[in-house]
């Protein structure tokens, strides 16, 4: 499996709280483009005058759900923010690594709200 370079990015709940999370800079450094550089994501980079508490493990972030279009298969990629590009944005894409190391882009077909571990949102 390829190393994954991960780092502390900021979350901001539904409700409008900041937490701190663990995030995989490949997926983070993926921008809009164009001269935009948000993170098609949404969030930021942590630093350290953020005194967030960490995101609760007893929930579950917002998810894209994205599917690779040549073999099916599918996955969630954490939402940082709702007014991130990939929230809401069906049709979108964004790369991955495989478990190879290798990068391939998923297609957004969906979404899953932030919930409890024992409670499914689906949107």
């Amino acid at each position: 499996m390829a190393q994954r370079n991960f780092q502390a990015w900021v979350y901001k709940d539904s409700s409008g709280r900041s937490w701190l999370r663990r995030a995989d800079a490949f997926i983070t450094s993926q921008e809009v483009g164009g001269g935009d550089t948000t993170p098609l994501v949404g969030g930021r980079a942590a630093v350290s005058s953020d005194n967030f508490p960490p995101f609760p493990k007893s929930w579950r972030p917002r998810v894209a759900m994205g599917v690779h279009a040549a073999d099916g298969v599918t996955r969630p990629i954490v939402i940082y923010d709702e007014a991130a590009p990939l929230w809401g944005a069906l049709g979108g894409t964004i790369n991955v690594r495989d478990g190879g190391g290798v990068a391939t882009a998923m297609v957004i077909y969906g979404h899953e709200g932030e919930h409890q571990r024992n409670d499914k949102d689906f949107t």
